[in-house]
């Protein structure tokens, strides 16, 4: 039991120093913006998640599947660069080997930093749901609100995304090639190639549901 005690001390520990950086309040500001225009206004011009020409009414489970679909693309790439650094850091200053001179293992002290990272990505979560809610209330199309029918699309989409970002985000920390630019760069080419892979999949999906094929 204490040793769990000391390991929740260390994740929230490590969850304050990710908080208290300036560029957590940015990210946190552009995620609340960009949630807010993935449901723009009826008619009205913005990005807007479709099936066809067809969009549901902004219920709280149609708000939170276009908050999962825009969120995990956009923060997957994003938090990786807002967020990594921190294993590099006490890499670079030494801190590391202190860590290895207390009774702590190589794996707890990863798995704290990892966890570190998902109770970020968490926060980010919990604010664009708010933002959904907000805009659901402000669209006034469905007044009802179900929390559990907005959360679920962006725990079972937008999570596994966002815990796939975080161990990206320890491995390129933790190996020295990928450490610095050179990961930076592999990353975003990385990001890409599935971006590109899923978006031909839904197409071949779409035409394969097309009479004539």
């Amino acid at each position: 039991m204490d040793a769990l005690r000391r390991w929740g001390a260390m994740v929230a520990t490590d969850l304050r120093q990710r908080i208290r950086q300036p560029r957590f309040v940015w990210l946190l500001g552009l995620l609340v913006v960009g949630a807010w225009f993935c449901l723009p206004p009826t008619g009205g011009g913005g990005m807007r998640v479709t099936v066809g020409e067809a969009r549901a009414y902004y219920s709280s489970a149609w708000i939170g599947m276009a908050l999962a679909l825009c969120g995990s693309t956009l923060l997957s790439l994003i938090g990786f660069y807002a967020v990594r650094g921190s294993i590099a850091r006490d890499i670079d200053s030494r801190g590391w080997e202190l860590l290895m001179a207390t009774p702590m293992t190589r794996a707890g002290y990863l798995l704290t930093r990892y966890l570190g990272i998902l109770a970020v990505f968490g926060l980010f979560l919990g604010a664009m749901a708010t933002t959904g809610l907000v805009a659901q209330t402000v669209r006034g199309e469905v007044a009802d609100w179900q929390l559990w029918q907005l959360l679920q699309p962006l725990l079972w989409v937008m999570l596994p995304a966002l815990a796939v970002t975080a161990a990206a985000i320890v491995w390129f920390d933790l190996l020295p090639w990928l450490r610095g630019t050179a990961g930076n760069v592999l990353f975003f080419f990385v990001w890409v190639a599935m971006l590109g892979a899923g978006t031909a999949a839904v197409l071949e999906s779409a035409a394969g549901r097309q009479p004539g094929y």
